[in-house]
């Protein structure tokens, strides 16, 4: 009998060079004398590339671009729960089904789980990845609206960061329900980090004084989408001190 199987295949990725490198002349590889013998190595312009695609293009801030899942040190069973699960998602990328909520207190490694999926994938992956801050989003190349971006309703992996984050306004809440509704319907990857959430207070009709703004913000969205956002991603709650009061050496 037949049996259809869905292959994890993936066409490689073009090298990252500089076209005009006097090294490898635009191929990322350079050719070197060992020993008596000429072999092929990476060449150095492959890193500088590599650093402006992750800024110009996916849009990953410059105080994250160093943020690997190497050099995360969790310090709690939260946090290392946070790192299995980032992991996993990267090792079966694009073979995935459900995005992430890293939610929790500033500073304890939330952006720095999310910005390194997308870097250690950048490398790896053809497909379209985007980096965006939620403060930013209500104004999208040169002050269009958010729903005027296709980018970020098509891009194949999204990153919203501090989602829910400031004093958002009801074209901000309408404009991110269009986006998520867009996501959600062309089955795209999204993942969210931002403050504390409590699930199970989310459809009680009712907002606790403590609650977060992460919490306001999803609360506000319409219960429908509310629940197949839910449905389509996994809450990580990520607890601990914040990392920038231990000088953390990423963040001096």
């Amino acid at each position: 009998m037949y049996v259809q199987t869905r292959t994890t295949w993936r066409p490689s990725t073009p090298p990252f060079a500089l076209a005009g490198c006097a090294s490898c002349q635009g191929t990322g590889w350079q050719m070197v004398s060992l020993s008596g013998s000429s072999r092929a190595r990476r060449c150095s312009c492959r890193d500088l590339t590599r650093l402006v695609r992750l800024k110009e293009t996916v849009g990953i801030p410059q105080r994250y671009e160093r943020c690997t899942l190497d050099n995360f040190e969790p310090l709690n069973l939260s946090q290392v729960r946070a790192l299995g699960e980032a992991r996993k998602f990267v090792e079966r990328y694009p073979c995935i089904t459900r995005g992430l909520i890293f939610a929790g207190e500033t500073g304890t490694g939330k952006t720095h789980l999310a910005a390194a999926m997308l870097r250690e994938l950048a490398g790896r992956v053809p497909e379209d990845l985007l980096f965006v801050n939620f403060e930013s989003i209500q104004s999208c190349q040169g002050g269009s609206p958010l729903h005027d971006c296709p980018r970020l309703q098509q891009v194949s992996l999204l990153v919203l960061d501090n989602f829910g984050i400031g004093t958002p306004t009801a074209e901000t809440l309408r404009s991110v329900e269009q986006l998520l509704e867009a996501r959600l319907h062309g089955r795209r990857l999204t993942i969210l980090t931002g403050a504390p959430v409590r699930c199970r207070d989310l459809f009680r009709g009712r907002t606790s004084l403590d609650a977060s703004p992460t919490q306001l913000f999803l609360s506000a969205l319409d219960p429908a989408l509310l629940m197949k956002l839910l449905s389509a991603v996994r809450v990580i709650s990520v607890t601990g001190d914040d990392y920038r009061r231990s000088h953390h050496p990423l963040f001096p």
